[in-house]
């Protein structure tokens, strides 16, 4: 019994949000009863439903009064499973943003509380990423730092519109400083946190140099400003992996049809000659203001330390990097404890600095 509900506690915890009721969580029950080894309270409660005689009496009643020899004959036992099954779908969908960017159509959701409350955190996944690979690391670091989170799925991937040739070497750029701030002026964000993993990363650092009124902080996860070699041989290897192994499957999993197409941006962008002079990121990340940390695996099989190096040139006296041991270009899947700590204490020094500020004009 005990198995079954840490189970339940444990897929629960990774994967609702903030607000939702846990199944172990509630206010109890009017009168005590033995707990169930294999079903939660509300799966109990379900199936009391279900099987009691007033449910089997809706059977007998007419919810729509047609013919009932026709399909569109309705008992009131149907109507309320029908009705049941569309309200979850509703409410999923009502938890789903839509903005349209850049011309697109993106997708997105918002966990915690809304920007009026507390700082907003804002996800940006990398190349062939999209909002369910961050897992619930968006959930954890909400619960953690009381901040609000938009996590969207950038265009081409997820439930965004799809990419459409041709594909722009200056993609980073374009999201950048066309995409990212109209995504954040229609969701009306202003004091934000940009969290991002690679492509992402670097995206966020563009924005935060373009528009350092906007931003308190950015945390970069793997970043990159230009291409190295060992980058090459990592999307070499994907390559081989996409046409004659699993990767196509795993990343349809995530994107559908549009798998195909946003690995074809991966290749067609990174390989060419051009990708070696780099994706003129830098003199944007120079005019970065806020407080950055930089968070990369020692064992990154697409980039170097080197990375870290020249963000610190770049960025003097407001930039903090931390290289992780035994762990590669996904730190907050492959060193989830202490990569979720390090964002964690970096996002409430930030506010514990705003708030001393805040304070200070106030005296």
């Amino acid at each position: 019994g005990d198995a079954f509900a840490g189970r339940i506690r444990l897929l629960e915890e990774r994967s609702l949000g903030p607000n939702a009721v846990r199944s172990y969580e509630t206010l109890g029950r009017e009168r005590e009863e033995e707990p169930c080894h294999v079903r939660t309270p509300f799966q109990r409660d379900r199936d009391r439903i279900v099987h009691s005689k007033p449910f089997r009496r809706l059977k007998g009643k007419t919810q729509v009064f047609i013919d009932p020899a026709g399909d569109h004959y309705r008992t009131r036992m149907t109507h309320t499973l029908e009705t049941t099954g569309i309200a979850r779908v509703v409410a999923r969908a009502l938890r789903q943003l839509t903005f349209r960017a850049d011309g697109h159509v993106l997708r997105g959701h918002w966990r915690g509380p809304g920007p009026e409350h507390a700082p907003s955190l804002v996800f940006l996944h990398d190349a062939l990423g999209s909002t369910r690979m961050w897992g619930d690391v968006p959930d954890h670091i909400v619960r953690s730092t009381g901040c609000g989170a938009l996590i969207f799925d950038r265009w081409g991937s997820g439930d965004s519109e799809p990419l459409a040739p041709p594909h722009h070497r200056d993609y980073l750029l374009r999201e950048a400083l066309r995409t990212l701030p109209e995504v954040l002026a229609q969701a009306k964000l202003g004091d934000v946190i940009l969290i991002g993993q690679s492509d992402g990363a670097s995206i966020a650092l563009a924005f935060a140099g373009a528009h350092p009124e906007l931003v308190r902080g950015v945390v970069a996860i793997s970043p990159h400003l230009f291409r190295e070699a060992r980058t090459l041989d990592a999307i070499l290897a994907q390559i081989s992996d996409f046409r004659h192994g699993d990767l196509k499957a795993r990343l349809q999993r995530h994107h559908g049809k549009k798998a195909d197409v946003l690995f074809e941006r991966l290749v067609e962008v990174w390989t060419t000659d051009e990708a070696a002079a780099g994706w003129g990121l830098e003199p944007y990340v120079a005019g970065i203001r806020c407080p950055v940390l930089a968070i990369q695996g020692e064992n990154d099989e697409f980039f170097s330390e080197g990375q870290l190096e020249a963000l610190r040139a770049c960025l003097p006296g407001h930039i903090k990097t931390r290289r992780i041991a035994e762990c590669g270009h996904y730190p907050f899947i492959q060193a989830r404890g202490a990569t979720l700590a390090a964002i964690t204490q970096f996002i409430r020094a930030l506010s514990e600095a705003s708030d001393s500020r805040a304070s200070e004009r106030a005296n």
